[in-house]
């Protein structure tokens, strides 16, 4: 049978921490690691709340891991870190609005030089036009010399 327990073990979580893999690496207090692996990844919980655990092993390829888990006393000892990719995002609302509307402006201001370059290849405007000018400046410096050069082109 898969999961035949072979032994069982109490020990006290100090912490917890999710590895590359998935993997969560559970310290105890007397220093001992202990690996529960991503496809036991429903017994995680047990684990993270801190606290002394009973665990049952099993054998596989006589190789023992954990296959089964409690919680026998819920004690919090060490909140378990978090792995990068699950931190909580620390953007404001207003961060994120402003995110947004330069994303915005951004794709409007793509969307006006291909507008433009459409026209000027269509002989509807003219090579000296300001909008041509403003086209051939945002194609060769970017758009933020655009903003810059704006003002000189418009004061004609």
């Amino acid at each position: 049978m898969a999961n035949d327990i072979i032994r069982q073990d109490k020990f006290t979580v100090q912490s917890t921490e999710e590895n590359e893999y998935g993997d969560l690496m559970v310290t105890d207090t007397d220093g001992n690691p202990h690996k529960i692996g991503v496809k036991r990844k429903r017994l995680f919980g047990v684990f993270e709340g801190g606290g002394e655990v009973k665990v049952g092993y099993a054998e596989y390829k006589n190789k023992e891991y954990i296959a089964e888990a409690e919680m026998v006393n819920s004690v919090p000892v060490h909140k378990p870190a978090q792995s990068a990719d699950k931190q909580t995002d620390t953007m404001k609302k207003e961060d994120w609005d402003k995110k947004d509307r330069i994303k915005q402006d951004s794709i409007e201001a793509q969307t006006r030089m291909k507008i433009i370059s459409e026209l000027w290849i269509a002989g509807k405007i003219k090579d000296d036009d300001t909008e041509v000018l403003l086209l051939r400046v945002w194609l060769t410096t970017g758009a933020h010399a655009v903003e810059e050069k704006q003002d000189e082109l418009f004061k004609e």
